[in-house]
């Protein structure tokens, strides 16, 4: 089962094919763009990410990643990754019951645990924003 939408490595899709695709949550979409943006003064770049994920936006800083979105139907995908120390902080931030269940339900690994939060509403939203700011402090202007 493919994660995101975009999965032919042949067609990188149009800004308007992925605002088609996400439908009513293509506004999330652009909100969590600009956040990233402002917050951390990452543009990010689009590539394909692997045939099971396809095309996506991904943000990393000095090698490390801060998060990789998937366009989807109807939604999105945030890939966040968080070690173990931020997965404690995780479990002490102010998130969704949904959220939460995500982070308990991710196996831990050696680099920690791979969020896949799948972005519907403006709850989940700001969940996923809560989680890149526990994950790394945002730059100051």
């Amino acid at each position: 089962m493919s994660i995101g939408y975009f999965t032919d490595k042949e067609h990188r899709p149009t800004k308007k094919e992925i605002s088609t695709v996400l439908g009513r949550t293509s506004p999330l979409w652009d909100d969590i763009l600009r956040f990233i943006s402002v917050s951390y003064g990452l543009d990010g770049e689009f590539i394909f990410y692997a045939r099971k994920y396809g095309w996506c936006r991904r943000y990393r800083k000095s090698g490390k990643a801060l998060t990789t979105l998937f366009p989807a139907k109807d939604h999105f995908v945030a890939q966040v990754v968080l070690n173990p120390a931020q997965t404690e902080k995780a479990f002490e931030a102010a998130l969704s019951e949904e959220t939460i269940g995500v982070i308990k339900e991710a196996k831990p690994l050696h680099d920690g645990r791979w969020l896949q939060i799948k972005v519907k509403n403006k709850n989940t939203l700001k969940d996923v924003k809560e989680l890149l700011l526990i994950k790394r402090k945002p730059v100051k202007r």
